[in-house]
């Protein structure tokens, strides 16, 4: 991230740490400008580190992301592209049709089935009566 500045400790861990308005900055630079300040103030309080001048531990922020369910930047690049199809058969005109055909088909099969077991409820029904 371009916000983030390295920090390294004494015990070879390496933190990127986040200032406040760089944050409140990327945070609007992805497509959240209409944040309010109550919001922002919020974000803050739970984030920011006092005792790293108010800072934001980016690793720490991307664990939280990751806990509910926002995968990281990397992880969206490795699924991006999962479906790879056997051909490009399916993208022809003819195959496209073909499978449209089969659905109506699938379609018109359980359509006859509901009706069919729509009949046997009412001739139990009626046999109950």
């Amino acid at each position: 991230m371009r916000y983030a500045e390295p920090e390294p400790f004494k015990d070879g861990t390496i933190l990127e740490l986040v200032p406040p308005r760089a944050f409140i900055e990327g945070v609007r630079d992805v497509g959240f400008e209409d944040v309010s300040e109550m919001e922002i103030a919020c974000l803050m309080k739970v984030l920011a580190k006092p005792e790293l001048d108010g800072a934001i531990i980016l690793n720490e922020f991307v664990l939280i992301m990751e806990n509910f369910g926002v995968p990281t930047l990397s992880e969206e690049d490795e699924y991006e592209n999962d479906y790879i199809p056997d051909s490009d058969v399916e993208n022809t005109p003819s195959y496209k049709l073909k499978r449209s055909d089969e659905l109506a088909e699938d379609k018109k099969d359980n359509d006859q089935k509901l009706d069919a077991l729509k009949k046997d409820d009412e001739a139990n029904i009626n046999k109950d009566k």
